[in-house]
């Protein structure tokens, strides 16, 4: 039976080195330090030789950048139609769970909404009610069709009026359902719409805020990406799907895995590139 002689070291390298298949033969003895194994044994173990070769196993860049949210993940909060800060709890870095109250918004505005909606949301029974009494007249040719159709008429304008005014309670965050004529406020509050982190805060009580003013501006954490700036000489080493080891200031032991995603496509004035 032929035999295999070769030392185990070297054998590590070169599969690393090459992963060709070359056709087995018998290795010299290089000293008594070696083993020997059969023809079998070898192609039992899966073990290769080939010709050592210089070849470049990995390279390191060293980038800097920082993390962020993708514009997806950045929320703006504002008050629907206005109004002053009654209160508001946060602080800047405070973490939010979704349904966490922001703030507390007044105005007579909203008061005045509802009470529209309450207002039509009568007059449309008493016109239901109308129309059906109409409908038993027509039937029974005591009223006109003229009359029926200013019936309906008036049900269809005032159902449209009624859901107009419903979509603005809802966005409001008014639930138009539990509304009552005992239940009513000129104040509504505001809650995160997702778990987050607090980025910046632009209201305190008192403070009358727009409906186009930013009230706070939210970070939702489930999608974060590391942004980095690559110079013009180490681009060419990069592209997407490289892996990424990175640490950041607050945990520098921490040694964190990630994947090049995006690679940008035009270098800026200092010939650096987005990573």
């Amino acid at each position: 039976m032929k035999k295999q002689s070769f030392i185990i070291a070297a054998s590590l390298i070169l599969l690393a080195c090459n992963s060709s298949t070359p056709e087995v033969e018998e290795v010299e003895h290089v000293n008594n330090q070696t083993i020997e194994l059969t023809s079998e044994q070898v192609n039992t173990a899966g073990i290769l030789l080939s010709t050592p070769a210089k070849r470049a196993i990995a390279s390191e860049i060293m980038l800097q950048g920082y993390m962020e949210a993708p514009p997806g993940n950045l929320i703006s909060v504002s008050a629907p139609y206005g109004g002053y800060v009654k209160s508001t709890p946060l602080l800047q870095g405070m973490h939010l769970h979704k349904g966490d109250l922001i703030a507390t918004i007044e105005h007579q505005d909203y008061l005045t909404i509802q009470k529209d909606y309450l207002d039509t949301e009568n007059q449309l029974k008493l016109a239901q009610a109308e129309l059906q009494s109409q409908e038993q007249l027509f039937s029974g040719e005591a009223s006109s069709e003229k009359v029926l159709q200013e019936a309906r008429s008036r049900v269809q304008g005032l159902l449209i009026s009624k859901g107009a005014l419903k979509e603005k309670l809802d966005f409001c965050g008014i639930d138009a359902t539990k509304l009552n004529a005992g239940n009513m406020s000129r104040t509504i509050t505001l809650n995160s719409p997702v778990n987050a982190f607090v980025r910046t805060v632009n209201a305190n009580r008192g403070k009358y805020i727009d409906a186009r003013e930013v009230i706070a501006e939210l970070i939702d954490t489930d999608h974060l990406h590391v942004e980095l700036k690559a110079y013009e000489k180490d681009i060419q080493f990069i592209h997407e799907g490289a892996p990424i080891r990175f640490t950041t200031a607050a945990n520098s032991n921490k040694v964190n895995m990630a994947h090049v995603h995006l690679v940008g496509k035009s270098i800026g004035e200092d010939r650096s590139i987005t990573i």
